[in-house]
């Protein structure tokens, strides 16, 4: 049998269609539920609730990170893309000279810009930006920011936009991604509803993908893991149920399975109404200098 042989152009190629075409959640993106997540995020967080204090220790871990490997020194100016509430931006501004936010929902812009007032951080601005159709030429944005900054975000979800990303930068470039995703409360309610474990969509195949394709174009990605253990109790009612099928991306907002989970809700509820959701996520962060590049076109498989 012939063997065959795929030159570094192929690689790359397949590579990019294997993320491009991977499993995605069901959520639909629109600056509505991004508000509403935008809400529900800031009240957790001003109520001090498990997930503000998670959201703060990866924040700063993050930050120690990228200080430990020089990337954040007093002249640097960043971009972070799908900011959210700003506090990344706002922790890096607090080592660097400037951050500049960018999202989609003018409600998280608004709360990352009251942060920053409330922090007394001055160097840190925030802007309403769909990124997937910004056009970073006339924005004068190309090789504008010494760390192009990136966590988590549907901002860059596909190589385009992760490229578009990348062009940004005149030295580093960081990315957040999932390396696996547990939701053991997630798990069991589509094994009872649907006789399936729910879709895996953060099962570590974009950075796979985004890894492979850094490295078959010259770049040399550093690697480091976080791993992040949550346990948090959730009142038994139609709003939980509603956030899992919709946040969690179970079964997207269908009325009658959200009305379905709503009763595996109340099924399990302990005396006081409430079910426990344990959630294991493990985050790869990749770090890169987006001027030192290797060749490596005369790799085949």
């Amino acid at each position: 049998m012939e063997k065959t042989v795929w030159s570094n152009e192929e690689m790359i190629r397949r590579f990019g269609a294997f993320w491009d075409n991977r499993p995605r959640s069901v959520a639909k993106h629109s600056e509505k539920i991004w508000d509403r997540r935008a809400a529900e995020w800031k009240k957790s967080f001003d109520e001090g609730k498990e997930r503000s204090l998670r959201n703060k220790r990866r924040v700063e871990e993050t930050v120690r990170y990228l200080t430990e490997q020089g990337v954040l020194l007093p002249e640097t100016e960043s971009v972070d893309i799908g900011c959210g509430l700003g506090r990344f931006s706002a922790e890096i501004a607090r080592r660097s000279k400037h951050a500049l936010g960018l999202d989609y929902s003018p409600q998280m812009i608004e709360y990352a810009r009251q942060y920053a007032e409330e922090q007394h951080i001055t160097n840190v601005d925030y802007r309403l930006c769909d990124f997937k159709t910004a056009d970073i030429d006339r924005e004068g944005w190309r090789s504008a920011f010494d760390l192009v900054f990136t966590s988590i975000t549907p901002a860059v979800s596909r190589r385009q936009h992760f490229e578009k990303a990348m062009a940004m930068s005149r030295k580093w470039c960081f990315s957040a991604l999932f390396a696996d995703y547990q939701d053991f409360l997630l798990a069991a309610v589509s094994e009872k509803l649907y006789g399936r474990p729910p879709a895996k969509w953060r099962d570590g195949a974009s950075s796979y993908a985004v890894f492979n394709l850094l490295w078959l174009q010259g770049y040399s990605p550093y690697v480091h893991y976080y791993t992040e253990d949550s346990s948090e109790m959730l009142a038994a009612d139609r709003e939980t149920a509603a956030q899992l099928a919709e946040e969690k991306y179970l079964c997207g907002d269908n009325e009658p399975d959200i009305e379905a989970v709503y009763r595996f809700l109340c099924e399990h509820a302990d005396d006081d109404g409430g079910v426990r959701r344990n959630i294991r996520r493990k985050f790869i962060w990749l770090l890169w200098d987006a001027t030192d590049r290797t060749d490596r076109s005369s790799y085949n498989r």
